[in-house]
């Protein structure tokens, strides 16, 4: 691992410094009512003179957060190394979480307890600039194609983080994906797709992955250690919000997959502890859904192909080959991207549908329908 340099070790109290204050707010804010403390502000709040027409979303729904701009930390230069020294390093256990993407030649996991205390890490991976994101109010991962660094504004909507773009100042809610002010209003996010699911089983699927790590030397704070005390153990929000939701737990972990016109929701325990696959509809085309509770992760393919050939499984292959997603029954193998690479079906591929994990409040604050 290389060695901090002075500046680096600067950074890192300053950075001590805002974790420390962060968690004091968090307590207090947890322990008080909002109008009995003194929060931070963001330079972002929208002031008296601000014009609706000018935000995506309503100006009276945008709540300051415990630590304004950038009290939250964004990693700008992650440390990126091989699977097999993040398992030498022992910075990984094999249940931790890991935010996992791939392009047509590499993989890489971004671990979610370190998303935990950053929430973005802005990165470049296969020549392109990315952010990835995770929202921990919300349990929800999105991977921007920005081409700008992103940071944490300080604002939160629906309980969900809004980002700010580095160079343009531009202001991104995160389930929404979309430009909510600034030049680019209204405009959708390109994103990339990701799968949510442990280190362990990640290393099965690509042994060839690169991971973003930490220096335990001088890690501050311990990523090991979830930063919102009791937070997931109760239905208690940290900030308001005009719940509807029913049939649910409140932070109970959701698939939601959407169609052209019709969408679902998807529920762990729909699988078993080990890796298992459902089928289903939506606007008359079947989609796969493969999951497990053991494994932490849910995901969806579309099960008509590029060549427009239905695809029907025959065998689940995940964490049994490396980078293979399935067999079907016409014999051809498809890896986790997509593509046929063996059989009648070779060089053919199926997509992966809009889909987004995060907690049942939030999805159905931003998405209602869903839960209709």
């Amino acid at each position: 691992m290389p060695r901090y340099s002075f500046l680096r070790a600067l950074k890192r109290l300053k950075f001590m410094k805002k974790i420390a204050f962060f968690g004091v707010m968090i307590c207090t804010v947890w322990a008080c009512k909002k109008d009995e403390v003194t929060l931070p502000s963001s330079e972002f709040f929208p002031g008296e003179n601000a014009i609706q027409e000018e935000w995506g979303i309503p100006l009276d729904e945008i709540v300051e957060g415990q630590t304004g701009k950038d009290g939250i930390v964004s990693i700008d230069e992650p440390i990126v190394v091989s699977a097999d020294s993040a398992g030498t390093l022992a910075l990984l256990q094999d249940n931790d979480v890991v935010l996992g993407i791939w392009s047509d030649t590499e993989a890489r996991a971004y671990p979610q307890k370190i998303l935990n205390y950053h929430e973005v890490i802005n990165d470049r991976f296969s020549g392109e600039n990315i952010s990835v994101t995770y929202a921990v109010l919300t349990g929800s991962g999105v991977v921007f194609r920005s081409g700008n660094d992103f940071g944490v504004s300080g604002l939160v909507y629906n309980s969900n983080s809004i980002y700010y773009d580095k160079e343009s100042s531009e202001l991104w809610s995160q389930l929404k994906e979309e430009c909510i002010n600034g030049a680019a209003l209204g405009a959708s996010a390109e994103t990339i797709p990701f799968i949510q699911v442990t280190w362990g089983e990640w290393k099965k699927w690509f042994p060839e992955t690169t991971v973003v790590v930490y220096d335990e030397e001088n890690a501050i704070p311990d990523y090991d250690q979830y930063p919102y005390g009791d937070y997931l153990q109760t239905d208690s929000l940290l900030f308001p919000l005009n719940d509807t939701l029913s049939g649910f737990p409140l932070k109970e972990e959701v698939l939601a997959v959407w169609g052209d016109s019709e969408s679902k929701v998807l529920r762990f325990q729909d699988f078993g502890s080990s890796i298992n696959y459902q089928t289903f509809q939506l606007d008359g085309q079947d989609k796969i859904a493969i999951g497990s509770i053991g494994q932490k992760f849910m995901c969806v393919y579309n099960a008509l192909s590029e060549n427009g050939d239905f695809i029907q499984v025959d065998e689940i292959l995940l964490g049994q080959e490396p980078g293979m997603l399935l067999r079907d029954t016409f014999g051809s193998v498809w890896n986790i991207r997509g593509e046929a690479v063996s059989g009648s079906r070779k060089g053919d591929k199926i997509e992966m549908p809009k889909q987004q994990l995060a907690y049942a409040f939030a999805l159905n604050a931003f998405y209602p329908q869903l839960f209709e």
